[in-house]
């Protein structure tokens, strides 16, 4: 705080930054944007279960399936061309983690 200025900025001694284990990413999707076929690549899930689910923007469950993911780290082909192109919500969930990214279907 300064004579001045009316503003000060505080800055809390034991403020972290950056990613931890527990915020890291659980899937990462290639290509996105894509045309319906992609994939999903995620890591091992202590509950050796892992439920895939697509919404649509409406919060409309469109497909989902379950996979076990307990073997390591795994990569899935999806097909959803089957869907209209636009912007879906695609979430994973194993156990007590979730994640869940924005997916884009373009059809040419």
């Amino acid at each position: 705080f300064t004579d001045q200025s009316r503003y000060f900025v505080y800055t809390p001694d034991n403020c972290t930054t950056g990613v931890t284990e527990e915020t890291a990413e659980l899937f990462t999707v290639t290509p996105n944007p894509n045309s319906g076929i992609f994939i999903v690549s995620m890591e091992s899930i202590p509950s050796q279960v892992a439920e895939l689910k697509v919404y649509n923007t409406l919060g409309k469950l469109m497909w989902q399936e379950r996979i076990d993911s307990g073997k390591g780290n795994i990569s899935r082909l999806i097909n959803l061309q089957h869907l209209a192109k636009g912007i879906y919500l695609l979430q994973i969930q194993g156990g007590e983690r979730m994640d869940s990214k924005k997916l884009l279907i373009q059809k040419l």
